[in-house]
């Protein structure tokens, strides 16, 4: 027969061995997830020391890289003295504009097959030389407009009578006054009058580019065939200083001309 005290310890939930394991094993499978979830993430702190000693190594190496290019890098004057005076005197015509030639040198000196630039007379000449050419097709586009512009004037007289002997049924029409060619020029409402007069007279309304074209072809003529040398010697020019660029590296130092160094006594003055 069991024992009563035992029996009622029971039935009330008293402390079983078995039920004691049980809150045991319980209490330690909640501790286990946070122990370790604590391990994986580790102290507090250490992700963010570590990124900024990354991000310091990264910027020390910058900076070093950086360290070298510059001390591979020639930052050295080689203009020669008479490229100095060819920029303040440069050779254009007048109403032509020196800091337009300037830029133009510049953009042959720093821009042409860059990083290289010249550094010696002979490759600054090739420069000045390829400035000079490029200057003068520059020029000679303006001449063509000019030469155009010239013959517009002559062509408006001459189709300005043609128009008024077509009108008059004679050979040739009286002379034109004065004020009229000038008037197609700076009067747009002429021009358009003018304009309906010619097609009834048969005309084209181009007629008169047309006519001061034909009376320009031996002069633009000429102006190509100057346009073309002027090509074909640019091109020599710049094949020259390209084939010297290739020659070299384009930060490899190269001794100052004379000429070069004529520069520096320009800046420091007489007497210095």
């Amino acid at each position: 027969m069991d024992n009563p005290s035992t029996q009622s310890h029971d039935q009330t939930g008293g402390n079983r061995p078995d039920q004691s394991v049980n809150n045991c094993a319980s209490v330690l499978q909640e501790q286990q997830p946070a122990q370790s979830a604590s391990e994986d993430n580790g102290p507090p702190g250490n992700t963010a020391v570590e990124a900024d000693e990354v991000l310091a190594q990264a910027a020390d190496h910058s900076d070093r890289e950086q360290e070298e290019d510059e001390e591979e890098y020639d930052d050295t004057d080689y203009a020669p003295y008479f490229i100095l005076e060819l920029l303040d005197k440069p050779p254009i015509a007048a109403g032509e504009s020196a800091d337009a030639f300037g830029a133009l040198f510049e953009s042959y000196e720093l821009d042409f097959m860059s990083p290289h630039r010249p550094k010696t007379d002979r490759e600054y000449m090739l420069v000045a030389q390829a400035t000079t050419i490029s200057w003068e097709l520059m020029r000679y586009d303006r001449m063509k407009s000019s030469v155009l512009q010239l013959h517009q004037h002559a062509a408006v007289d001459r189709v300005h009578r043609r128009c008024n002997s077509a009108a008059s049924g004679q050979k040739s029409g009286p002379k034109t006054e004065p004020e009229l060619p000038m008037r197609y020029f700076t009067d747009p409402a002429y021009r358009q009058q003018f304009a309906a007069k010619l097609e009834q007279a048969g005309f084209s309304p181009v007629v008169i580019e047309a006519d001061a074209y034909l009376r320009s072809l031996m002069a633009l003529s000429k102006i190509e065939h100057l346009m073309k040398s002027a090509e074909n010697r640019l091109a020599r020019m710049l094949r020259e200083l390209e084939v010297t660029y290739l020659r070299r590296d384009p930060e490899q130092p190269l001794p100052r001309s004379n000429a070069a160094r004529r520069v520096d006594e320009r800046k420091q003055g007489p007497g210095s």
